[in-house]
């Protein structure tokens, strides 16, 4: 998950968390003395997270709730707070199996995976596959600079707004 040393975050760096959960990332960051924002993707929230330029936007776990267009305007309002330079991380649940492999994969993925009570299972929700994830930032206009599939139902990338 994020490594806030590989993210450059420092005492200097403005954050934002989008759909941040419990705050964990936020908590870190703000240790370390960041000014740390954890926000949802309304509007008036990301707009107004960081009062500025994000140096690094955060969102682990989320995307995948929303519906593709959704996730595509969450990405483009990720890239215009993003200052030039600014840092992007996701990680969240991206398929990365062939759909032949689905059923074993997700049947792996339910009986190992803990969830809380009244998180939606995965076929509630509309995580892409590998290959549309890769297609959504790059309309964004973030340089993908990393990028890591840790399992089949889990993706990671790093990007950067160009300078």
């Amino acid at each position: 998950m994020a490594d806030h040393d590989r993210l450059g975050v420092t005492a200097v760096t403005r954050l934002v968390d989008l759909g941040c959960g419990t705050g964990a990332l936020v908590i870190r960051a703000a240790a370390r003395g960041a000014e740390a924002h954890d926000v949802d993707v309304s509007p008036q929230t990301l707009d107004n997270a960081a009062g500025g330029p994000a140096d690094v936007v955060i969102t682990t776990s989320a995307l995948h709730q929303l519906p593709d267009f959704w996730k595509q305007q969450a990405l483009l309002r990720i890239a215009a707070v993003l200052r030039p330079g600014g840092t992007f991380y996701l990680w969240d649940v991206i398929y990365s199996f062939r759909v032949a492999e689905a059923d074993a994969h997700l049947e792996r993925w339910i009986g190992t995976e803990g969830r809380p009570e009244g998180e939606a299972s995965p076929a509630r929700t509309s995580p892409p596959t590998s290959a549309k994830s890769e297609g959504m930032p790059h309309r964004a206009r973030p340089e993908i600079t990393g990028r890591a599939f840790p399992a089949p139902t889990y993706a990671e990338y790093v990007c950067r707004r160009p300078a």
